[in-house]
């Protein structure tokens, strides 16, 4: 039979690595920023959350972080899937915390109302976006809304209907023309 202390420390890892890889950021621990391009997404069910590295744009640096909230991991999606430069801050750990992820549009809108940045905050448990012809930024906490606005930035789609109740989106329509 193998040594106690092992399985013990096993058996404790497993119980309180949730805890530990919270994304939870006490409010005196400073985040860093990092701008680059998402090549690997890795979810891992033990330890409830997904893994992201991300290559600096101009330079040899890689940011290995993750995030345990399906919302930001949806833009670290969009970065991988269209090539797209994403702008996170992050708790320094091991491993690195993802707080926030933000994508912009690739190109100038030019068509109106297009979706020019998304941004998801842990810390908020809330996504915003600027919309061009709407003052100051929507905000959104629901997985489809936020699929549509990602949608619109993936495919430079114009949103096609969009309402608010304040800031927050109830409604937001785009479609192939």
């Amino acid at each position: 039979m193998g040594d106690p202390r092992v399985v013990s420390t096993f058996v404790l890892t497993l119980l309180f690595a949730p805890v530990l890889g919270s994304n939870a950021t006490p409010s005196n621990v400073p985040t860093t920023s990092f701008t680059g391009r998402v090549y690997d997404l890795d979810y891992l069910h033990v330890q409830g959350w997904s893994q992201t590295l991300i290559q600096q744009s101009a330079g040899n640096s890689e940011l290995a972080a993750t995030t345990q909230d399906p919302l930001l991991q949806r833009i670290l999606e969009v970065s991988l899937l269209n090539s797209i430069e994403t702008t996170v801050t992050y708790q320094q750990g091991e491993p690195a915390k993802l707080q926030t992820a933000l994508v912009r549009s690739p190109t100038g809108c030019t068509q109106g109302s297009c979706v020019e940045q998304v941004k998801c905050d842990t810390t908020k448990a809330m996504c915003s976006a600027y919309i061009e012809g709407q003052s100051g930024e929507v905000t959104t906490d629901n997985a489809r809304a936020l699929g549509i606005l990602l949608t619109a930035i993936s495919k430079r789609k114009p949103v096609d209907y969009l309402q608010l109740n304040g800031h927050e989106i109830v409604r937001v329509k785009i479609n192939a023309p």
